[in-house]
């Protein structure tokens, strides 16, 4: 599924076959609210474990895109309610998720190279340690050394002069390839979420025609 920077979310409308008006049409709304509402807290969940935890999907750092999950119920009536899961629309969260997804290119805007983190600057779980971060290009504990041959899109290592030695933390590098690595939408719609999903709507409304006194045989799957 194409998307863009400002806005990277899966949306959910009420199926055609639970579409209808008078008492059964409200009591429906109330009850398929509801199972929209159990969908969007189960599927943050589960996206949260599958996809945001590890392989298969992203290692978890620091934990930012995990925790801006989110989603969110519209809608009045039966037929135009709709459940969005995903990350609000122009936050950094969708940007990040989007190239995650889809696999980028990416290069720098303004200045004449990206600079990578390396182990070394990193913690164990991959985030970069508070002690480079916001670092002066001339600061006196660091020095770049130019690369000579090899990869053209290396340009060079900024190493940090620390009491135990100096250490590489930084790869300036003409470009990066981010591959595709997310799957949100594989796991979004894939059958056993599509199966989930609607298991989830007939029992709500069942639930319905119990209400109202109904014999629920009437609903069945589509």
């Amino acid at each position: 599924m194409p998307t863009d920077a400002a806005t990277f979310s899966a949306t959910f409308e009420t199926p055609a076959w639970l579409r209808t008006r008078g008492a059964f049409g409200r009591c429906l709304f109330k009850h398929t609210r509801r199972a929209f509402r159990d969908i969007g807290k189960s599927s943050v969940h589960g996206i949260r474990r599958d996809r945001l935890s590890g392989r298969p999907g992203l290692e978890r750092r620091s934990g930012g895109l995990k925790r801006s999950l989110e989603w969110n119920v519209t809608g009045r009536g039966v037929s135009t309610l709709e459940l969005t899961v995903g990350w609000p629309q122009g936050s950094q969260g969708a940007m990040i998720a989007v190239v995650q997804e889809e696999g980028r290119v990416i290069r720098p805007r303004r200045a004449k190279a990206l600079k990578v983190p390396l182990p070394p600057a990193l913690t164990t779980k991959g985030v970069l340690r508070a002690r480079f971060n916001n670092l002066d290009r001339n600061d006196p504990r660091t020095f770049f050394v130019r690369k000579k041959g090899g990869n053209p899109k290396h340009v060079g290592t900024v190493f940090y002069r620390e009491a135990s030695g100096v250490v590489p933390i930084f790869a300036l590098m003409t470009e990066v390839e981010v591959p595709a690595r997310l799957g949100f939408f594989d796991w979004w719609n894939g059958g056993r979420q599509a199966l989930r999903r609607r298991n989830r709507l007939l029992r709500g409304a069942r639930g319905c025609l119990r209400e109202l006194g109904r014999d629920r045989r009437h609903i069945e799957v589509w």
